[in-house]
């Protein structure tokens, strides 16, 4: 209903997310965790800035999580006058494609879910609440080596900006600590030739998405290697995907629903409250802060203008 109502005394923000394809269900946690920050700010009146109370209207723009169609998307929204940010795109890649349309506009982007290094120096417009790769990659090729494994094959896309990304900073911590490394080019969402189980490593690594992480999983099953993924990986629909291929499969993950912090177990919590007993997962928990960012933005802000 909010999407659908006037725009007098409103605030509109956008949302690029991919609504179908295959990071579909990335795309409906996005939408849980804006709704859920939008609901509690209207809910309290609306953002005040001085006197004057406005309640946050939000228009949504299906990315498909492609490249062409997030600029597409990214155009759309420079043209709306209305618009005053954006939460998304999800990928890196459909982010950093984006990113030269956003700075010659007026929007500003906060991305929930996009980490590549090169994020951070994509323009003035271009934010995001996502930790860097250059960390992430790290921690996961310690975590490897922590496991007992010694060496690793690692599958990428050299034409994704996330799987790259992740790959390069995965790789050069590797060759620090005496992980030995393989690699194994692949191309997201066309992993078909089961041989990483021919090779002499004890270990798979996947810079890709969770549809990448199950089809690896399915190919490789009873070669008898340990699977580990970064946050890409990581999604609701992973075990739907895999099947019981995927069990035992490591992934990284910036939040999960059962910290017990008490940031982690309110926002857990409202979240059941609004969809009628649901978990939240990473993408809705990284979205929610994105959109609760940007609508501070707007309040903190001295002087807007669009």
């Amino acid at each position: 209903a909010i999407v659908e109502l006037g725009n007098s005394g409103f605030y509109t923000i956008g949302v690029s997310a991919p609504l179908t394809g295959a990071l579909k269900q990335v795309g409906e946690a996005f939408l849980q965790g804006v709704l859920l920050a939008v609901r509690q700010v209207n809910s309290s009146g609306g953002l005040q800035r001085g006197t004057v109370m406005n309640r946050i209207k939000v228009r949504v723009l299906n990315d498909a999580g492609d490249r062409a169609e997030a600029i597409k998307v990214a155009s759309a929204f420079a043209k709306d006058k209305l618009i005053w940010g954006v939460v998304g795109p999800y990928s890196s890649s459909t982010l950093l494609a984006a990113a030269p349309i956003y700075n010659n506009s007026s929007n500003v982007i906060i991305a929930p879910a996009a980490t590549n290094p090169r994020i951070s120096s994509a323009g003035a417009n271009i934010y995001r609440v996502a930790p860097s790769d250059s960390t992430q990659g790290a921690s996961l090729a310690r975590l490897v080596l922590a496991r007992g494994n010694k060496s690793v094959a690692v599958l990428f896309d050299a034409d994704d900006a996330y799987s790259s990304g992740l790959s390069v900073s995965f790789k050069a911590e590797a060759q620090k600590i005496g992980l030995v490394t393989s690699d194994t080019p692949f191309t997201l969402n066309g992993y078909n030739i089961a041989k990483v189980g021919n090779y002499a490593v004890s270990a798979i690594f996947v810079a890709g998405y969770t549809a990448d992480v199950a089809a690896v999983a399915k190919l490789e099953k009873g070669f008898g290697k340990r699977i580990f993924a970064g946050d890409g990986g990581y999604g609701q629909d992973l075990i739907a995907q895999g099947g019981d291929a995927v069990e035992g499969v490591i992934v990284t993950s910036f939040w999960h629903s059962t910290l017990t912090d008490s940031n982690s177990k309110r926002f857990t919590a409202q979240f059941a409250a609004l969809f009628g007993g649901g978990t939240p997962n990473a993408n809705a928990v990284q979205a929610y802060d994105a959109a609760r960012t940007l609508i501070e933005a707007l309040r903190r802000a001295k002087q807007l203008k669009n």
